[in-house]
Order: structure tokens, then C-alpha cells, then sequence
């Protein structure tokens, strides 16, 4: 059985129990286009102590939108009673009170397609003209986009993602509001990297497109050059560290990158901007070249192919390859001998035989 299935009875049983309940949000949207459906929120006039009294497997941690989780035939929905928004605190989160009515929940909603609501029999209800949405292929903001969007700023990222993801256009009134202010400059840095991701994650680039385009992030410059660039040369969320370390030779500190991600990004500009020479494949002890290949050549009109085999015909892939034993060099001069040594045979200024090393070694012993 579905999700949707099995979503459907949890409202049936809310339904026998003399509330109303209905099926809201993106599942109700990406039913309509046939899409396959992962999450399911349900909204209904009970209240949380009432929807807990219905179902034996029930989160009790109420949140701050008078919600409750339940697991029902295997599955996780999170219930919520209808509700509006009074008032919202820094242009994020919403101050609600809980309501009677199905109309005030759904309008408080960000995109007509994501306000339609579907009952136990699968009827669509579409307050807003979500459908028309759908099937124009165009997102629209429930009332004024300039009002809804300074209450939450997060709702002008939220109409990039939808485009990307769903490969919608933007409704005029929306491009104009977010031509008008910059709403994003309200956000927190941690959502604008979070959302740049998930955008740069959609195989669709529209919405990418939107961000460029119109300088959405300008209030972030690292970020919206981070994005031109990924569009430019169609790099993807998995990509985007490394080509802008590869292109400019640092990451910017204070971006909320990770050490991971920083490590990962410096080791394939290394090797980018070292053209995959002999040490800088040496340095890399064989990890990351296909990463670093797909970046070079994402950059370089000029391709590479198969730098894997490039590192495996260096003539030496670490000391132990190294036809003469350094320990009879002297402790103060033999890293730096060792590693002159391991230089010059990687391009190709000195053979690796016990006899050429051993004479360089003695000539630089006796500098």
C-alpha cells in the first residue's frame, strides 16, 4: 500500500471520529503531476490531545505549529490543527493561533500549488487556483509576493527550488517583488548555503538561472558568485567547493564550510591547478582524480581523459619505490634530500637507479 494510501486512512479515521482532515501541501501538488510522493502532512480542526487519544503510536513533542507525529502501518505523518499566522518574528518564523476553518490554514500557505488540500476520497480541493498553476507550469504567491516574502524571506528561495525542482517558471509579480528588495538579506547564513545546495542538487537549471539572473544572493557575494559560476560551467552541488577553490585558489573563511568540505575542495584544486603534473599526482597517492579530472575539464576547453592512468605510469607512487635506502644519509639533511630526490624523478631530471640517486646524494651531502 502507498503512502498516500495509508494517509488517506488516517484521515478516514479522523473523519469517523467527526473531525474534518485532509491531505495538504507538496503531496497533494506532486499527486497531481503524477510525481512520487515521500512526504505527507495532514491538517485537521482536532486538536493535538484529541488526534493523540485516536492513534496508539504518537510523538507527543508538540512543536511550535501545533503539530504531532504519528506512525501508522509503518509509516510517519505529521498532523497539524488548522491554524493562521498573526505575526512573524524576523522575517521567518510565524506567530500562530489554532483556528476553526480550513480556508484560514490554506491561505497562509507560500504557492498557490502548494495551498490545495485533498480529502479521504481523494477530492481535490483548490482555494487558490493551485490547479491552473500546475497545469500552466508558472508558480504563484498567495496574495501580494512583496507581503508574503517579508514575512518570510525564506519563501523567495523556496520559489528558486520549486522552479528548479519542478522546471517551473516564476510568475512575473514574483520576478518584480524580488527585483524590488532584498528580501534574502533577512536570512541567516546557514539557510542561504543549505538552499544553495539543495538548488545546485535539481538536474533542472532554471531555477539556478533565477539566482544569477537577478543577483538574488548579492547580499551573500561569495555564494552568488558561487552560483554564477556553477552555471557557467554546469557544475552540480557535489562540485561547487572545489571548482571555486580550483578557480581562485582559496575557499573564503566564515562560509559555514565544513572542514570536511574545505579538505576535500583544496586536495582537487591541487591538483587542478597543477595541471595534474608528476608531483602534484604523487602528493595525491591516487585518491580523488576522477573528481579532479571532471572539475579540470568542466574549467578547460582543452579535455583531459583517464588521469588515472597518468598516476600509474609515474615512475615511482611512494619511497618505498625509490631504488636506494636514504637511512645512511645524515638525520638533518635527509628529509630534504629525500624529497629533491623524489622531485627530480618525477620530472624526469633524475633516473630511479641505485647509482644516479647515490650520486646526487653524496654531491648534495657535501654542499
Amino acid at each position: 500500500m502507498s503512502k498516500l494510501s495509508k494517509g488517506l486512512k488516517v484521515i478516514e479515521k479522523l473523519n469517523s471520529a467527526g473531525f474534518e482532515a485532509y491531505v495538504v501541501g507538496g503531496a497533494v501538488r506532486d499527486y497531481l503531476l503524477h510525481r512520487e510522493i515521500s512526504d505527507i502532512d495532514i491538517t485537521t480542526n482536532a486538536k493535538i490531545n484529541e488526534i493523540a487519544l485516536l492513534f496508539s503510536n504518537v510523538n507527543l513533542e508538540i512543536n511550535d505549529y501545533a503539530g504531532i507525529t504519528i506512525c501508522f502501518e509503518g509509516e510517519e505523518f505529521e498532523i497539524t490543527s488548522f491554524r493562521k499566522d498573526v505575526a512573524y518574528n524576523d522575517h521567518r518564523h510565524p506567530v500562530v493561533e489554532l483556528v476553526d476553518n480550513l480556508a484560514d490554514d490554506l491561505i497562509r500557505r507560500d504557492f498557490t500549488m502548494n495551498a490545495l488540500a485533498m480529502d479521504s476520497k481523494k477530492n481535490i480541493i483548490d482555494l487558490f487556483a493551485g490547479v491552473k498553476s500546475i497545469n500552466e507550469g508558472v508558480i504563484y504567491s498567495i496574495g501580494d509576493p512583496r507581503v508574503r516574502f517579508n514575512e518570510d524571506a525564506l519563501r523567495v528561495l523556496r520559489a528558486i527550488y520549486f522552479s528548479g525542482k519542478l522546471g517551473f517558471t516564476l510568475d512575473q509579480d514574483i520576478i518584480e517583488a524580488i527585483n524590488s528588495f532584498d528580501y534574502v538579506s533577512y536570512l541567516p547564513k546557514e539557510y542561504i548555503k543549505s538552499m544553495v545546495e539543495k538548488i545546485l542538487n535539481l538536474p533542472n537549471k532554471i531555477g539556478l538561472t533565477y539566482l544569477s539572473e537577478y543577483k538574488i544572493l548579492k547580499g551573500f557575494p561569495f555564494y552568488q558568485v558561487l552560483v554564477d559560476e556553477c552555471l557557467y560551467y554546469n557544475a552540480c552541488k557535489d562540485d561547487m567547493y572545489a571548482l571555486f577553490y580550483s578557480l581562485h585558489g582559496f575557499l573564503p573563511e566564515n562560509e559555514r564550510i565544513t572542514n570536511e568540505e574545505r579538505k576535500y575542495a583544496k586536495a582537487i584544486a591541487y591538483l587542478v591547478r597543477n595541471k595534474f603534473n608528476g608531483i602534484s599526482l604523487y602528493d595525491s597517492k591516487g585518491y580523488l582524480l576522477v573528481e579532479a579530472e571532471k572539475i579540470y575539464n568542466l574549467i578547460n576547453s582543452i579535455k583531459l581523459y583517464n588521469v588515472v592512468n597518468l598516476y600509474n605510469e609515474l615512475p615511482i607512487h611512494n619511497i618505498k619505490d625509490i631504488k636506494y635506502d636514504f637511512s645512511n644519509v645524515i638525520n638533518k639533511k635527509r628529509s630534504k634530500i629525500q624529497n629533491e630526490v623524489i622531485e627530480l624523478i618525477l620530472v624526469g631530471k633524475l633516473n630511479n637507479s641505485k647509482e644516479e640517486i647515490e650520486n646526487f646524494v653524496n654531491l648534495r651531502g657535501n654542499l
